[in-house]
């Protein structure tokens, strides 16, 4: 990404995190300062933690060519107007053709020559993609994307959601399953005060009447809903909202991380009020945190069995997973290298009860 931002040639590099995108963003500049004859490369880290505002001017950056290079998450992949750029940089397999195919058409969308580069990780996926590359590209099929509306918290949410675009009828219930459940949902959320109460979905429908958009209550990283609202000792920061697992695995007590190319310190984590906080101040040092769990799945039901070939037993079924952010290492943002660590993080065990799909050997 370097090189090709040096040899103008405007590039994104898609990270599969957020703190890979910001690392990303100074490993680029170092690396450019190297270049011989490389100017200043701008370079702007894009991810879904960013306040609005700099989202905002990272995404016109990128529409009036004025950054050279953006390493971002895939919150660029698409829905986001940025204009054509001349190349990518996919830094380990996405996951899904899906996701590769989105990252790779955000360059050349004009007449021009583009390119896109896709660089293999240390996992088993992207060593099978590299020795099988026709599974990219023997065909153009791509993965279903698909929701449970099984799942009552998330058929709840859609529902809720789906009111604060227009007044829900009775006849909304062909898109949400039967009308029995569709009717108590609904009911649910008028108790709750978030739809009207006197509204009838047989005679003009009932509308949403909550404070906020319902979609801005709902996370896409998080299976809670409780939120860290992080704040800066030292200045300013603009910084979204932070769920509870994310906080847990990045902002502990004692963290070093990237945000907006500015280097933070996490200095308190207070859960006694009603809205969680997390306490930063600014820092200036090469060094970033990396946290490591452990995981213990407990209280299996089984729900359903299928023998498969061989040995093997497919289950399918509901269980109690406990995560533990429980150690973290310092490394150096530069090379990797481990500073100190593993040291402790204080924080405590988070559990999720879920449904659960599992092979015996």
């Amino acid at each position: 990404s370097a090189h090709l931002a040096a040899s103008d040639v405007q590039t994104l590099q898609f990270c599969s995190a957020r703190q890979g995108a910001e690392i990303a963003a100074k490993q680029i500049v170092d690396a450019a300062s190297e270049h011989p004859t490389a100017g200043y490369v701008e370079t702007d880290p894009y991810h879904a933690g960013l306040g609005k505002q700099e989202r905002r001017a990272v995404e016109n950056k990128l529409k009036t060519e004025a950054a050279d290079v953006v390493p971002t998450t895939n919150a660029l992949e698409l829905g986001i107007d940025i204009g054509s750029v001349d190349a990518t940089v996919t830094a380990g397999y996405p996951g899904t053709k899906q996701s590769f195919w989105q990252q790779v058409g955000r360059s050349g969308r004009g007449t021009s020559n583009a390119l896109s580069v896709l660089l293999g990780g240390m996992d088993a996926m992207d060593a099978y993609i590299f020795d099988n590359p026709e599974y990219l590209f023997a065909d153009d099929s791509v993965e279903d994307a698909v929701v449970s509306v099984d799942n009552d918290r998330v058929y709840a949410d859609h529902v809720l959601a789906a009111a604060a675009e227009r007044p829900l009828r009775a006849d909304d219930a062909a898109y949400f399953g039967t009308d029995q459940r569709f009717r108590e949902i609904v009911e649910m959320w008028q108790d709750a005060g978030l739809l009207e109460s006197v509204g009838d979905l047989d005679a003009g429908g009932v509308t949403y009447t909550g404070d906020r958009r319902p979609q801005s209550r709902l996370s896409l990283y998080g299976t809670g809903t409780t939120e860290f609202v992080v704040s800066c000792e030292t200045g300013t920061i603009d910084h979204d909202p932070v769920a509870k697992e994310r906080a847990y695995r990045e902002y502990h007590e004692g963290a070093l991380f990237l945000h907006a190319g500015q280097q933070y310190e996490v200095t308190t984590v207070d859960e006694s009020g009603r809205h969680p906080t997390i306490s930063v101040q600014e820092t200036t040092t090469d060094e970033y945190t990396q946290t490591f769990s452990t995981k213990h799945i407990d209280e299996l039901v089984v729900r359903d069995h299928t023998p498969l070939a061989g040995e093997y037993d497919l289950y399918f079924g509901e269980g109690t997973i406990r995560i533990q952010y429980d150690e973290y290492l310092v490394r150096n943002v530069f090379t990797g290298d481990v500073i100190r660590g593993p040291l402790p993080t204080e924080a405590p065990p988070l559990e999720l009860q879920t449904e659960l799909l599992w092979v015996t050997l």
